[in-house]
């Protein structure tokens, strides 16, 4: 007789810095927001880069993507850029920026749209 056990969905957390991966698992939302934010420091800061005859600005530029997955197929993430600003996102294939009200956070807005 096989005996199954359904164990609750827990939160993985990637975070991409370049061409380094992090990856963790959380069992509350709460958890992989608290992780997410200690992830992305807003420290870093990045010029202006000029590829194929385009400049793109540090506001253009991700410098840290971080992505949440959990129970319910809720996807969603963080993107920090190069002058500092965070843009919360949801979405698989497409990134749709989530609105952030006023006297929210960022990750205040991704937790009202995945919890």
């Amino acid at each position: 007789m096989l005996v199954t056990r359904t164990l609750p969905m827990a939160w993985k957390l990637t975070v991409r810095r370049g061409p380094k991966v992090a990856k963790s698992t959380h069992a509350e939302l709460r958890d992989a927001l608290d992780a997410l934010a200690g992830a992305l420091d807003a420290t870093s800061t990045t010029a202006t880069v000029q590829l194929f005859r385009r400049t793109y600005t540090p506001a253009q530029q991700v410098e840290v993507r971080g992505e949440l997955r959990g129970p319910g197929r809720a996807h969603g993430g963080i993107d920090l850029h190069g002058d500092g600003t965070l843009t919360p996102w949801t979405g698989r294939l497409a990134r749709r920026p989530l609105d952030v009200e006023p006297g929210e956070s960022a990750y205040d807005a991704l937790a009202r749209r995945l919890g």
